[in-house]
């Protein structure tokens, strides 16, 4: 979990992150004692190292043959990144978009590691250029050229 946090911007100085069974939360142990989540920075930690987490559990059940469903769904992990009332995060010129490319990296890269034993649903704001992140979209509820959209909720079900 810690090579993970670390990759997200967190964790620089901790010599171990991990789910601690008694508190039932992330701690992240320190050079000056361990740290619960609850004592840990901003909403974009928060987010990150919940994220950190789950995949690291899910990636454990894959491994051990667990009877868990092999899926994730996650609702705009990106939205600490971004203001409350944005339609389009694409246009938003100082979000951190390094942090945002790496949440997205880290899921991208949970699912090849479990080779297909897992899938990740993510409903969010962001809509990152890159060929890897654009190859894994199912459904972009941004109009295309032609105005049309793909919704969650196909249009025709509304009547």
């Amino acid at each position: 979990m810690r090579s993970s946090a670390v990759i997200l911007g967190g964790a620089a100085d901790a010599t171990e992150v991990a789910i601690s069974l008694k508190l039932l939360n992330v701690v992240l142990r320190r050079p000056s004692g361990r740290l619960p989540l609850t004592r840990i920075g901003s909403a974009k930690n928060h987010i990150g190292y919940h994220l950190v987490a789950h995949l690291a559990l899910h990636t454990y059940l894959r491994r051990n043959n667990r009877p868990v469903p092999g899926f994730l769904m996650l609702d705009q992990p990106t939205q600490a990144f971004f203001p409350e009332k944005s339609r389009d995060a694409s246009t938003i010129q100082d979000a951190d978009w390094a942090t945002v490319t790496a949440y997205f990296q880290l899921l991208n890269d949970v699912v090849q590691l479990n080779q297909g034993a897992f899938q990740i649903i993510v409903c969010d704001h962001a809509n990152l250029p890159e060929g890897w992140f654009q190859d894994a979209v199912i459904g972009n509820w941004r109009p295309d050229a032609d105005g049309r959209r793909t919704a969650l909720i196909p249009l025709d079900w509304l009547g």
